[in-house]
C-alpha cells in the first residue's frame, strides 16, 4: 500500500488472531466513481471483513474483479486510471458509440481467457437481457472480460452487446434486486451493499437515469424487497463519472466514509454472528 494513503497499522492488519467476518458483498455502479468502493473495499479488508462471494453491476464488476484477481490496492487504482474515453469510440459516430473491439483491450486486462466460474472467488456480473426482458446474473460458460463487457454496457455508449443472439445492457440500468440474489445463491452469510444513495446531484441527469431504468426494466425472480444486512453508502465523491485525475482522492473518500461508519457495522456483525 502507498504511503500517504491510509494510515495502516501493519501488525494490527497481519494479526493471525484478528477477529474475521465472512461477508458477501454487493456492489454498485458510478462509473469512476466506483474507486469510492475500492477505498471502502481496503477499509473493510483492514476491519477483518473477508469476502465469500460478489454480487455486481456495472462498474462495480471492476472492484470485484480486482480483489478476486488479487490486486494491491495501487494496481486497482492504476487499471482504473488507464481508462481514456475517447481511446474507444468508433471511427465514424454510430450508436453505441464504442467499439467493443477496442473497449475489450480495456476489460480483457484481467484475463481474456479465463472463465468468471474458474475464478478461486465467486462472482455474479448483473446484466439486462434487453431479448427476453430479464435480469441476469453472468457467471458460468462466460469470459470475464466479455461479462464485463456486458455488465458495463451503458446505453447507448457501449450498449447493447450481442451476444449469443441476444442483446445486453449495463446492468445499472435494472430494477431488480441483486441483493435478493445475494441471499439465495449465498445463503446464511452476512450481506453488506456498497453503493451511492444517487448517481448525481444534477436533476436532468437524474431525469434521463430514471427514464432508462424504466424503458429497461426487466423481470427478476428474486425477491425485490429484500435489504442487506448493512448498506453503505459512499455519497460525498467528486469529479464527474468518466474523469481519472480524481481517482486517489475518490478512494480516499471511500475509506474515509467506510471508517466513519465502522463501529455501527461491527455492532451489526456482532449481533449477526451471535
Amino acid at each position: 500500500m502507498q504511503s500517504g494513503h491510509y494510515k495502516v497499522d501493519i501488525l494490527t492488519k497481519l494479526n493471525p488472531f484478528r477477529k474475521k467476518y465472512k461477508v458477501v458483498l454487493c456492489i454498485h455502479g458510478g462509473a469512476g466513481w466506483c474507486m469510492g468502493y475500492w477505498g471502502a473495499l481496503w477499509f473493510l479488508l483492514q476491519k477483518g471483513i473477508v469476502p465469500v462471494g460478489f454480487v455486481a453491476r456495472s462498474s462495480g464488476a471492476f472492484i470485484a474483479l480486482s480483489y478476486a484477481f488479487g490486486w494491491n490496492d495501487q494496481q486497482g487504482r492504476d487499471y482504473y486510471r488507464g481508462f481514456n474515453l475517447t481511446d474507444y469510440f468508433k471511427d465514424q459516430i454510430r450508436i453505441p458509440l464504442f467499439d467493443v473491439n477496442k473497449y475489450h483491450k480495456f476489460t480483457g486486462r484481467y484475463s481474456d481467457k479465463i472463465s468468471l466460474d474458474h475464478l478461486k472467488l465467486p462472482i455474479y456480473l448483473t446484466t439486462v437481457n434487453q431479448t427476453d426482458h430479464q435480469i441476469e446474473y453472468l457467471h458460468e460458460n462466460i469470459l470475464v472480460t466479455d461479462a464485463l463487457t456486458i455488465t458495463t454496457a451503458i446505453p447507448g455508449l457501449i450498449g447493447p452487446i450481442n451476444y449469443h443472439e441476444k442483446k445486453y445492457y449495463d446492468g445499472e440500468t435494472a430494477q431488480g434486486n441483486d441483493v435478493g440474489f445475494a441471499r439465495e445463491r449465498f445463503k446464511g452469510y452476512y450481506v453488506i451493499e456498497i453503493g451511492r444513495e444517487s448517481m448525481t446531484s444534477s436533476r436532468v441527469v437524474n431525469y434521463l437515469t430514471g427514464v432508462a431504468q424504466r424503458y429497461f426494466n426487466a423481470d427478476t425472480n428474486y425477491p425485490i424487497d429484500q435489504k442487506a444486512d448493512f448498506l453503505l453508502n459512499i455519497n460525498n465523491l467528486v469529479g464527474t463519472p468518466f474523469e481519472t485525475t480524481r481517482i486517489d482522492e475518490n478512494v480516499q473518500i471511500g475509506y474515509n466514509e467506510a471508517a466513519a461508519v465502522w463501529e455501527d457495522l461491527q455492532k451489526s456483525l456482532e449481533e449477526f454472528h451471535r
